[in-house]
């Protein structure tokens, strides 16, 4: 009986292990999806010579919220602020996080 008892709570706590970890993985696979979203809009941005249409096409059809912000101070130089933000969750342990990435297209 007593092995029939250690082999059940050995089982559930290996299943409980084994999810954990899948959700950890999924959470830093969310990461990297925001991360290269993010990077692809400015490097289109960059390479698009800042174009109006290009920043307004990437604004409708981002997959995550993305803000784009003119921080331009000479003419000549151009200088936009990129941020994307996503809501990233590990339901099993009730945490949830806002995910923020900022970075510069010059």
């Amino acid at each position: 009986m007593k092995i029939s008892i250690s082999a059940a709570v050995s089982f559930v706590f290996i299943t409980f292990c084994t999810v954990l970890f899948i959700y950890l993985m999924n959470f830093a696979l969310m990461i990297q999806k925001v991360n290269a979203a993010h990077y692809a809009t400015v490097h289109e941005i960059e390479n698009s010579d800042f174009s109006p249409y290009v920043i307004d096409q990437r604004l409708a059809n981002a997959p995550y919220a993305t803000e784009i912000t003119e921080k331009t101070i000479k003419e000549d130089l151009r200088i936009y602020e990129v941020k994307t933000r996503a809501q990233l969750q590990i339901p099993i342990l009730g945490y949830q996080r806002e995910y923020v990435k900022e970075s510069i297209a010059r």
